[in-house]
């Protein structure tokens, strides 16, 4: 129920998305609360969804609170990562920075190689969003080598592209038309 709120929640199907979580924490009641962060990280994931950046964020510290309690590392990766997505979206771009970068830190020490990728591509984002291409164009090359090495064609493109906006910024365009 949790993976299904979360599937419809991306999609914006959101009453379907309200629906299954609700199930989800009924289901966590009587079973015991082993997936609370995870039900806490959906929330969240619902709230961002929605537009709502402050909310998602507020439901993904309690994640990151109950992954250090359990001493859970990959939804303690997860929650930083989101974070710090969270903070992009809102244009909290030294926030982000510094939830990203602990979100790459606490996936290597687990070789969350997904979560790194993603991490550092959020990385690259912070960089071209505060004026410095050259750093973004590097982390835009790690995550997009990344990307391809988990064959991931989806992420693989998505840093590719943002490679190429950072290429027209500086009105290279003929460098640019190699990325799109």
């Amino acid at each position: 129920k949790i993976l299904e709120g979360t599937a419809y929640a991306v999609l914006h199907r959101f009453p379907e998305a309200d629906s299954a979580l609700s199930e989800a924490e009924k289901l966590c009641a009587l079973n015991g609360d082993s997936l609370k962060g995870y039900l806490l990280k959906a929330h969240g994931q619902l709230q961002i969804e929605k537009g709502n950046y402050a909310s998602g964020s507020d439901f993904f510290l309690r994640t990151l609170a109950v992954a250090r309690q359990r001493q859970d590392r990959f939804l303690e990766s997860l929650a930083l990562l989101d974070l710090g997505q969270a903070a992009l979206l809102r244009e909290h771009f030294d926030e982000a920075i510094v939830w990203s970068n602990s979100a790459r830190d606490a996936a290597e020490a687990i070789e969350a190689r997904l979560v790194i990728e993603t991490a550092l591509g959020n990385l690259g984002w912070c960089h071209y969003k505060t004026g410095d291409p050259d750093r973004a164009l590097e982390l835009f090359d790690d995550a997009e080598k990344r990307a391809k090495q988990l064959g991931s064609l989806r992420d693989e493109v998505l840093w590719l592209t943002t490679t190429g906006y950072i290429y027209l910024d500086e009105q290279e365009f003929t460098i640019a038309e190699d990325y799109y």
